[in-house]
């Protein structure tokens, strides 16, 4: 089987070219499903609350299941821990926006207060994707560091290549066999 001029280069191109094109293509089709919130419809609303925290008109206070993943937070009640009076929707602002809330009050300086909330939590396909990202990810970095030792054996198997070819084309052309010229 004869190879064309050039056909094990070709070959070696074309295997790195197909790896780099289908780790790309992996790479956009995790991150579009990842990014397009198809995995958030699963999810389902939890409940939070926040107890004996400290509320007075001078700092927001942040909900502590605001870590950056959680999303759609709504307010149930504030609740005095020491009278158990509501504190009247006038005397605070509300402010959620994608994974982030947090409650300003004003003209009040309250030692217990219990904030109930809900919001809707990560799912366990998020968890799962992500994680699959992260995998991903380290797997590339792997193969990256070992791409010079992958390229240096495909040099290494060229340089056999061409030094088999010129011992060929070397005992064709008569050199190398005894005998008188």
């Amino acid at each position: 089987m004869a190879m064309s001029k050039g056909g094990i280069v070709t070959v070696i191109v074309a295997g790195i070219a197909a790896l780099v094109l289908t780790t790309i293509v992996v790479m956009v089709i995790i991150s579009t499903v990842d990014d397009s919130n198809l995995l958030r419809e699963t999810a389902s609303a939890s409940t939070g609350a926040d107890e004996e925290t400290v509320l007075n008109d001078t700092v927001a206070w942040t909900l502590s299941a605001v870590d950056g993943y959680n999303r759609d937070f709504a307010l149930s009640s504030i609740i005095n821990g020491s009278s158990g009076d509501a504190l009247p929707t006038t005397n605070y602002t509300f402010t959620a926006s994608g994974t982030t809330a947090s409650v300003l009050v004003t003209s009040v300086n309250w030692s217990s207060v219990n904030i109930s909330y809900t919001y809707y939590p990560r799912t366990m396909y998020e968890n799962t994707t992500d994680d699959m990202i992260g995998n991903f990810t380290g797997g590339i970095d792997n193969v990256s560091g070992k791409l010079p030792t992958i390229l240096l054996l495909a040099a290494v198997v060229l340089l056999f290549g061409v030094i088999v070819l010129l011992i060929r084309y070397a005992s064709q052309a008569g050199f190398g066999k005894s005998g008188s010229l």
